[in-house]
């Protein structure tokens, strides 16, 4: 019989706002990595940082503001890394290690390259004397993302790397009836917000996003892990799209992932990790998680990349 050890919480080297989750098959080899750039709350952030909302610009829009924050973050997207996690270590005897960035995505996007990753939601003026310090903390995470890279490509056996998210189950539509999304401005919060909360009116509804081109049109991600993917969710009946509506876009810290290591971003709409009967109900921002769908998710993702790393070995 198997075991699976955790490390839990922040390594002694790792930089803040990072923390990494090892659960370590019984042979302690690291094979497959979770990624949950946008998962977090950002509660201890804010914690730090506590005029990024309470500012005297910002407080008339705080509540908003915090509903902006809680629709951009990937919610369910690191209880389900972890879960995924668990069932490798667990069931498949693959060592395994969710890595998740805890800053709120909606200020400093965790899944984009350093010149893309401050939103433009906050006033300038309140933004600017946190500018460098924002920037130096996403770069410290990306050069340990760097790290966790190289670990696994110096590894002798097959490894993956998974880029994990989840999304509004809705695309906001355009006036011509185009998925569209705009972008956040302080002064359009509101509107901002709406789009997405108000997009299952007609909205185009998502399928689960397996993201491997980038913006070209490239194929760039692992094919055998994206061949394993298709076939389990086929099985399991889950339906999913590829690269719609996102792609792995440079400016996107999955693309970097897709191509210095063998990787898969994939994207889950909410109403399947979380409490609603139908997508339209789901209160976007306050989700509830649904254990039992989120569980029976990570044991189909899981089944995929371990049939992955299991062919690998054979070839």
């Amino acid at each position: 019989m198997t075991s699976c050890q955790p490390k839990k919480g922040k390594l002694d080297l790792t930089p803040p706002f990072l923390n990494q989750t090892e659960y370590e098959f019984d042979s302690g080899f690291l094979k497959v990595v979770l990624v949950s750039p946008h998962g977090s709350e950002g509660t201890e952030f804010l914690k730090k940082f506590p005029m990024l909302i309470d500012h005297p610009q910002v407080v008339p829009k705080k509540a908003m503001l915090l509903q902006y924050l809680k629709l951009e973050q990937d919610f369910g997207a690191t209880p389900l890394a972890h879960a995924v996690a668990k069932i490798l270590s667990t069931s498949k005897g693959i060592g395994a290690m969710v890595v998740e960035l805890d800053y709120p995505r909606g200020i400093i996007d965790g899944g984009r390259i350093l010149a893309h990753c401050l939103r433009e939601v906050l006033p300038k003026e309140v933004l600017k004397p946190f500018r460098q310090e924002l920037l130096t903390i996403h770069q410290n995470c990306l050069y340990e993302l760097y790290l966790i890279r190289e670990r696994l490509n110096h590894h002798p056996a097959p490894t993956a790397l998974i880029d994990m998210h989840t999304m509004a189950p809705f695309s906001p539509l355009d006036s011509k009836g185009v998925p569209h999304t705009e972008p956040v401005q302080f002064e359009r919060l509101r509107e901002y917000i709406d789009q997405f909360t108000h997009a299952s009116e007609g909205g185009h509804k998502r399928s689960i996003d397996l993201i491997h081109h980038n913006e070209r049109g490239e194929a760039i991600g692992d094919p055998t892990l994206l061949e394993k993917l298709r076939l389990a969710l086929d099985q399991s009946g889950y339906p999913y799209v590829e690269n719609d509506p996102y792609c792995a876009d440079e400016a996107f810290l999955m693309q970097t992932h897709l191509l210095h290591t063998k990787a898969i971003a994939i994207d889950v709409p909410k109403d399947l990790v979380c409490i609603c009967n139908h997508a339209a109900e789901l209160d976007l921002t306050n989700p509830r998680l649904d254990l039992d769908k989120t569980q029976g998710l990570a044991q189909v993702l899981a089944d995929g990349i371990h049939a992955a790393l299991t062919q690998k070995e054979m070839q």
